[in-house]
């Protein structure tokens, strides 16, 4: 005689078990995903315009410390704008600050469009978001306080349809 045992849990707790399974993998996943993600990034900060307005007399600063003079990096902007925004492009002086205090200006158009009416980056509803590398593979020089201002270098004293520029700092792969 043989004795077929099957343990069972009750229909209840069983698909409690589930849940709490799922829920487990679920947060195991996205810890995963984040600290992935996280030990990558040396710098990010995003800065918002009220009414979707860039001023002509705003000046974004982005003041970061740098440690490692050998170690490479990754800059990145991401802009995010209205799908009413009149331009192909924004018009940016960026001016970097070094620790010993030297800047070094640069003029710089951020492409936003493709120049046929498409956006370029990732578009939702009525707003976009674009990437941008402004540097790649990069070693700064000094270790110490750095500082990029970006300022709009436009025709129009107000660049309407902006909504917020961020600037991240990666470690390079």
């Amino acid at each position: 005689m043989r004795l077929n045992i099957h343990l069972q849990y009750p229909k209840s707790e069983k698909i409690n078990f589930l849940k709490q399974r799922r829920l487990l993998g679920l947060t195991f996943g996205i810890l995963f995903f984040l600290t992935s993600c996280d030990h990558k990034v040396v710098y990010q900060q995003t800065l918002p315009f009220e009414n979707e307005n860039w001023e002509y007399d705003r000046l974004l600063k982005f003041d970061f410390s740098i440690a490692d003079t050998v170690q490479t990096y990754d800059i990145v902007l991401t802009l995010d704008h209205s799908g009413q925004y009149r331009y192909q492009n924004v018009y940016t002086n960026i001016r970097t600050t070094f620790p010993n205090g030297e800047n070094v200006d640069q003029v710089v158009s951020l492409q936003l469009s493709d120049g046929k009416g498409r956006w370029l980056g990732n578009c939702r509803g009525n707003s976009c978001t674009i990437e941008l590398n402004l540097q790649k593979g990069i070693k700064f020089p000094l270790i110490g306080q750095y500082s990029i201002g970006l300022e709009q270098h436009s025709r129009d004293s107000t660049l309407e349809g902006i909504l917020s520029v961020a600037l991240s700092i990666f470690y390079a792969d």
